[in-house]
C-alpha cells in the first residue's frame, strides 16, 4: 500500500506541480509563438519589398553587369567581323543617339555604323565605316536617291571607282506633287540612272515609286560587281523592308552575320 500511495503521491504531486504552473507556461508558449510570427512576417515584407537607394537611380548590380555584357558581346561580334567600330566612335554614337550603348545591339550598331553622316542643309553624305553600308529604303532626297545610293556602295567596296552619276528624270511626271508644295520633284515615271565603273559605262532604266528605293538597283549592282571581277560581293543582311543592312564580304561572312540582325 504504501508502495502504491507513494506512487500515488508522487504522481499527484508532479501533476499538482504541473497544474500550478500551467497557466504561466502556456502565457509562455503563446508570447513565443506570436513573436515568430511577427518575425516570420517581417521576413516575407523584406523579401517582397525592394531595398531603398537614395535619389540616385541606382540598380542592382545584376542589371548593370547583364547591360555592359550584352554591349560587350555585340562589340566583340561586330569587331570580329573587322567591322571598324573604334572607341571614338562608340562615344560619337552614344552622345548622337543620347541612349546608354550598353543597351544596344549588333542591329543598332551597324546601322549607326552604315547610315553614315548626312548634311541636310547641303545634302551631303559622309560614311562612317569602310565595311558596312546601311540606308532608309524610303528616301529622303528623292531626286538623288541613287547617287547617293553609289555612294554608298563605293564606301565599302575598294575594288572600284565610281564616277560620273547622273539621274535623268526628264521621265518623271508630277502625279504625287501636293498642291500646297509645288517645289516637290517628280516622283512618278521612268527614271535613267547613268555612271561609270572602273571606267566602264553603266546605265539603268527604273521605275518610280514615290519617295521609295527600287530595289531592281540591288540586282543591277550585283552584276556590275561581277562584270569588274570584285573578289567579293556586297551582301544584304537585314530581312527588313525598309531599313536595308549591306556588307562586302564572302558569302560565308555574311551567313554568320546575318543571323546577328535582330529587326522585326
Amino acid at each position: 500500500m504504501r508502495q502504491s500511495q507513494f506512487f500515488s503521491v508522487h504522481t499527484v504531486r508532479n501533476y499538482g506541480m504541473i497544474s500550478n504552473k500551467r497557466g504561466s507556461y502556456a502565457k509562455q508558449k503563446i508570447l513565443f509563438l506570436v513573436i515568430m510570427l511577427v518575425l516570420f512576417a517581417l521576413g516575407i515584407v523584406m523579401l517582397v519589398i525592394p531595398p531603398i537607394h537614395g535619389g540616385d537611380d541606382r540598380t542592382a548590380p545584376g542589371d548593370n553587369d547583364s547591360e555592359k555584357s550584352v554591349m560587350s558581346t555585340a562589340i566583340e561580334q561586330v569587331r570580329a567581323f573587322g567591322i571598324d567600330l573604334t572607341d571614338e566612335k562608340l562615344k560619337e554614337m552614344e552622345k548622337e543617339i543620347k541612349r546608354d550603348v550598353s543597351a544596344l545591339s549588333v542591329t543598332d550598331i551597324l546601322l549607326w555604323l552604315g547610315m553614315g553622316k548626312y548634311d541636310y542643309d547641303t545634302d551631303q553624305w559622309t560614311p562612317r565605316s569602310n565595311r558596312v553600308y546601311a540606308m532608309d529604303a524610303e528616301v529622303y532626297n528623292v531626286e538623288k536617291m541613287y547617287t547617293l545610293f553609289l555612294q554608298g556602295i563605293q564606301s565599302i567596296v575598294p575594288d572600284i571607282k565610281i564616277t560620273d552619276v547622273r539621274e535623268d528624270l526628264s521621265k518623271m511626271t508630277d502625279e504625287m506633287k501636293l498642291p500646297r508644295n509645288p517645289a516637290l520633284p517628280p516622283v512618278n515615271g521612268k527614271r535613267t540612272v547613268s555612271f561609270v565603273c572602273n571606267g566602264h559605262p553603266y546605265s539603268i532604266k527604273l521605275d518610280s515609286q514615290g519617295d521609295w528605293f527600287n530595289f531592281d538597283m540591288f540586282t543591277f549592282m550585283d552584276k556590275v560587281l561581277k562584270k569588274e571581277r570584285c573578289p567579293f560581293q556586297v551582301y544584304q543582311i537585314s530581312a527588313h523592308t525598309q531599313y536595308v543592312i549591306m556588307v562586302y564580304c564572302t558569302r560565308s561572312e555574311a551567313e554568320e552575320l546575318a543571323p546577328l540582325i535582330d529587326m522585326f
